[in-house]
């Protein structure tokens, strides 16, 4: 299994820490991917993922490096971060050394700035992620390779990019516009999103100040041009053209799938794949970002930012739509529920977890993925 991810994330402690980092992505997704792929021997896998997700406590920014600075001085036992630290002590030696190392290459980094950053509810994986990335020259796909590798990833991990730093933003249909990652995420008007877009960089006051005066179309425009592109990975075009299956997967649409779908290259690593089932595996509710959307809105946009809007070239072959009891979030179709859509077979079935949980279940997709391939191969007599 490969999964490619982005790193466009920027919220909160995520954001604070980019800003002080100039050139990297968010790293939150593929420590979050990589605490759930760990595959360390059970007695470090409870102390590697509590590292990996403990987030640093309110204090004062010198406070929190002095503490930091214990940790990989080893001289005393932070009294702030004593939880933290038991939790290092646990990882076996040379994976104590490692982390230690990186730790100690983003204090360096703090020690030769001005300013102090804040590091207030910051996940300690994330500061690991920065201080890998630092003492990797500032290549972002190398920082994955190294961390997956310090958690001996049971799956392959990789940056959907070549590592461009970018700003995602949004135009809503009433012309309001969702300025970074965070506020595609966070909760909005019910207003449909018209479309995202990948900047080199935050804007200016003065930018904000002339996109406010311009009408729906004209903002899109005013972004469209200050875009650049990203361009897929040596890692994600091998992937896709070797994989078995693709799988669209489902969760915050705007800000973690369908960014990704705008690389450049990807349409064509697609197109030249030798996966014949190209699955969306659709939401079970709506998010903040699909507010005023149905499925066949959503299914529009991927096909649009896969460059392929009528699925000319079969970019989606099926779509998993789940038949579980609706609730008032419930993320459905804007007409009768098709068997075909856009050459899209529309596969029903119970999606989500049978206790009734609004999350999907691993299980009922790959079994679902699993009777489309027997009945390809009985199609063509294998």
């Amino acid at each position: 299994m490969t999964l490619l991810v982005n790193g466009y994330d920027d919220g909160k402690s995520t954001g604070h820490l980019r800003r002080f980092v100039p050139g990297m992505l968010g790293p939150s997704d593929f420590r979050k991917n990589l605490a759930v792929l760990a595959g360390v021997c059970p007695s470090e896998l409870k102390a590697l993922r509590q590292m990996l997700d403990y987030r640093l406590p309110q204090h004062e920014p010198a406070r929190l490096q002095d503490e930091l600075r214990a940790l990989v001085k080893a001289n005393r036992r932070p009294d702030v971060l004593g939880d933290l630290s038991d939790a290092i002590l646990d990882l076996r030696l040379s994976r104590r050394q490692a982390v230690v190392r990186y730790l100690n290459s983003f204090l360096e980094y703090c020690r030769h700035r001005r300013e102090i950053p804040t590091l207030d509810d910051c996940s300690f994986g994330n500061l690991l992620f920065a201080g890998i990335y630092l003492s990797s020259n500032c290549n972002f796909n190398e920082t994955v390779r190294i961390l997956s590798k310090l958690c001996e990833a049971r799956a392959e991990l990789v940056n959907v990019t070549r590592g461009e730093a970018r700003v995602l933003m949004a135009v809503k249909a009433d012309g309001e516009v969702l300025y970074s990652e965070a506020s595609i995420v966070g909760p909005q008007s019910c207003s449909p999103i018209l479309d995202i877009f990948l900047l080199p960089r935050e804007l200016t006051c003065t930018e904000k100040q002339l996109l406010a005066a311009l009408t729906t179309s004209e903002k899109q425009e005013f972004l469209k041009v200050r875009e650049e592109d990203v361009h897929l990975s040596r890692e994600a075009d091998g992937a896709l053209r070797n994989a078995d299956f693709i799988i669209y997967g489902p969760g915050t649409q705007f800000s973690s799938l369908f960014p990704s779908y705008r690389t450049r290259g990807l349409t064509r690593a697609i197109r030249g794949s030798r996966a014949r089932a190209r699955v969306l595996v659709i939401n079970l509710e709506r998010d903040h970002d699909t507010g005023g959307t149905h499925v066949a809105y959503l299914v529009d946009k991927a096909l649009e930012y896969l460059g392929d809007p009528h699925n000319h070239y079969q970019m989606i072959t099926h779509l998993f739509y789940s038949t579980h009891r609706p609730t008032p979030a419930h993320l459905g179709w804007d007409r009768e529920i098709p068997l075909i859509y856009k050459q899209i077979e529309v596969v029903q079935a119970q999606f989500n977890e049978p206790d009734g949980q609004m999350v999907h279940s691993g299980r009922a997709v790959l079994q679902q993925l699993f009777k489309l391939r027997d009945l390809e191969a009985e199609s063509i007599g294998i």
